[in-house]
């Protein structure tokens, strides 16, 4: 999954599927070690060289940071590098297809659950690719 399907599936996926990811993979407090784990995360899962030459540069000029970033615009900013990287890892996408399966099925009640949204999403990855359908189905 590239960096250009990522952004597309959160805007049809809406709010909902939002804040369930935003409230794990999201720090509370940016600070210079946190920017210079998310680099580290980004170069792990190798999503470093599809991210864009302006969210790289500012990845780098805030891992030099060493106080805590107050701008909420600047932190806003971060906060959405931070989720795309996120998502890269497979916890991040199990929980993003999770989400999606638990709106999917009607089980809203599940998304606040973290291991319930992790369950839905790494059995979700593990389906042959037969069985992964994410949309309306031939009988509904």
């Amino acid at each position: 999954m590239g960096p250009q399907t990522l952004p597309h599936l959160l805007r049809k996926a809406g709010e909902d599927v939002l804040r369930p990811l935003e409230r794990v993979l999201l720090p509370r407090v940016i600070g210079g070690n946190v920017v210079k784990y998310c680099v580290w995360k980004a170069v792990r899962v190798r999503f470093w060289r599809s991210l864009i030459p302006g969210p790289r540069a500012l990845l780098r000029a805030a891992s030099v940071w060493r106080s805590v970033v107050r701008s909420r615009v600047l932190d806003g900013i971060l906060g959405e590098i931070f989720l795309l990287v996120g998502l890269e890892t497979l916890r991040g996408r199990a929980l993003l297809y999770g989400a999606l399966v638990a709106l999917r099925s009607g089980l809203q009640d599940l998304l606040d659950s973290v291991e319930g949204l992790l369950c839905l999403g790494v059995s979700y990855l593990t389906n042959s690719l037969v069985f992964r359908f994410l949309g309306r189905g031939p009988c509904q």
